[in-house]
């Protein structure tokens, strides 16, 4: 029997972070991961497609909104397929908030750009959070889920709530799947990852812990 060759999806992961330990040094400290994900089950046609991950941006007193409109530039200029965001867009005040999904709403995909809330949007406002992601042409995945298709094929892309401070209900991403399809899961806090009971997710990711 002729062993399956396996595909690849290229995933980019983007951490601009701040915690208060590094206020001055996190907002200029842009990480670029670039990691290959082989698996027998991507489909054919998601064969070398470019998934760009970006992570906890905390736009707001220490992250200013021209750096944030240099980080989608930066974004941009990697051409990716897919945009994923795992939260904590910004940090002190519910102000920063329509600033930065301004900037966001520049992001640029094939097919499309999806996310989840973090706990620092939470405390600012999850209300203006969500609504500012609709307004930027985000998908909102939290405890949600949508299919994404490349002709007759198709992987799974889903997200939970944030584990401090909202629910999370990893149903609506599992529910339809199959043991074959290949599933993404959105998680803004990774020890979420240690709570799932299903093998049907094939890969987690995460921010939070900068």
């Amino acid at each position: 029997m002729n062993r399956l060759k396996k595909r690849t999806i290229t995933c980019l992961i983007i951490a601009a972070s701040l915690t208060a330990l590094y206020s001055f040094i996190e907002p200029f400290w842009i990480n670029i991961k670039t990691i290959k994900l082989s698996r027998d089950k991507i489909p054919a046609s998601f064969k070398g497609k470019k998934i760009v991950f970006i992570s906890d941006i905390h736009h707001g007193p220490f992250l200013s909104v021209n750096r944030v409109k240099k980080l989608v530039e930066r974004v941009n200029s990697l051409s990716p397929d897919i945009i994923l965001l795992g939260g904590d867009y910004v940090h002190g005040s519910a102000r920063y908030i329509e600033p930065c999904f301004k900037e966001l709403s520049y992001l640029k995909a094939k097919y499309g750009v999806f996310g989840v809330l973090g706990n620092h949007d939470h405390w600012e406002s999850t209300e203006l959070t969500q609504k500012s992601m609709k307004n930027a042409g985000m998908v909102s995945l939290d405890n949600m889920a949508v299919w994404v298709y490349e002709g007759n094929e198709k992987i799974k892309i889903g997200g939970v709530g944030d584990l401090y401070e909202d629910k999370q209900d990893i149903n609506p991403t599992i529910n339809d799947v199959s043991e074959d399809d290949f599933v993404i899961l959105l998680s803004h806090n990774p020890d979420y990852a240690e709570k799932i009971k299903t093998s049907k997710i094939d890969i987690v990711l995460s921010g939070h812990t900068h």
